[in-house]
């Protein structure tokens, strides 16, 4: 992978970029489609085009009954929900209920609710953001996560315990 890739996916807006400071989620504008119908992101890089190691923000719409397989990150993160819910080992989160993981931890999968979901993810640096999957995933995610300048990767040891 290129060295910037990650931080310079096409879609993504950059605070050097930015020309209104104020939007909404019902701007349009913000919302980058991805292959299943009811996804969307957006990405918020807080830095320009040259540092790909400056923190990101993303917002995902996922659809109901949708499934995050089982994943890691090497970079922290911290989530929460706008709209909608999920359940996430075995606990339902909601609106305004926050999820920190360090980076390398496990988690997923994630079911989304009925309602689907919106989340706002931080991610503390735009490097090492690929996730890392448990199994090997559907060409469809495959082709979203390369929508969104992502290069996802297996790691078998997840489910052997050695992870």
């Amino acid at each position: 992978m290129a060295e910037n890739q990650v931080a310079v996916a096409e879609g993504a807006i950059f605070t050097t970029d930015v020309r209104d400071a104020f939007t909404s989620l019902s701007d349009p504008s913000i919302w980058r489609q991805l292959a299943l119908p009811g996804q969307a992101w957006a990405r918020f890089i807080l830095g320009d085009r040259n540092q790909p190691d400056a923190p990101q923000v993303w917002i995902v719409k996922l659809p109901p009954g949708f499934v995050v397989p089982k994943h890691y990150h090497k970079t922290h993160r911290l989530e929460i929900v706008l709209e909608g819910s999920y359940t996430l080992g075995g606990a339902s989160r909601g609106p305004c209920e926050l999820t920190f993981l360090s980076g390398s931890k496990v988690y997923g999968p994630m079911i989304v609710g009925d309602e689907g979901v919106i989340t706002l993810e931080v991610f503390s640096s735009g490097r090492d953001m690929e996730p890392i999957f448990a199994d090997a995933i559907s060409p469809i995610t495959q082709a979203s996560l390369a929508s969104m300048g992502m290069a996802p990767m297996v790691d078998n040891s997840i489910n052997s315990g050695a992870k």
